[in-house]
């Protein structure tokens, strides 16, 4: 399997969002509103290209993984945008997708990090657990499927 972890190139953004969003559809029903949500993240990525960044997980040129940092302080940041396509759950891509996120907050010197996710991602709960993160807040979401789902905090540091 030929897959690399990089940063989005220009005209990528989008397509990192879109393919988050395809995720959520596929594998949890969202609606199609939600993907207006993703482009915002992505759109925050903009606001300090220094210290924010997009990752994906190129596999022959087809994006079959994102995740994103966005700097909150000066040693503050929120993970964002995780996610693997279904083909590569189970392989090991989402952990070297979170670690290589966590080498960087550890280079910037963000030692917080914090993350909204939601309680039906299953194998990304286990591998926040696994590395070091803890729920500490929730919140009822009804907005962005058909079903109720809740929104979890997390944090690590």
């Amino acid at each position: 399997m030929n897959i690399s972890i990089r940063e989005i190139r220009p005209g990528e953004a989008s397509l990192a969002a879109h393919f988050y969003y395809k995720i959520f559809e596929q594998q949890f029903d969202f609606l199609p509103s939600t993907e207006q949500y993703f482009l915002h993240i992505v759109t925050e990525y903009f606001d300090d290209l220094e210290n924010n960044r997009i990752w994906v997980a190129d596999y022959d040129g087809e994006i079959k993984g994102t995740i994103a940092i966005d700097r909150r302080g000066d040693h503050d940041a929120q993970l964002r945008l995780f996610g693997t396509d279904s083909s590569m759950q189970g392989t090991g891509l989402g952990k070297k997708l979170l670690q290589t996120t966590l080498d960087y907050c550890e280079e910037k010197g963000y030692d917080h990090i914090s993350l909204w996710t939601i309680d039906i991602c299953e194998a990304a709960l286990h591998l926040y657990e696994k590395f070091g993160f803890r729920m500490t807040d929730t919140k009822p979401n009804d907005t962005w499927a058909n079903y109720h789902m809740t929104e979890e905090f997390w944090e690590k540091g």
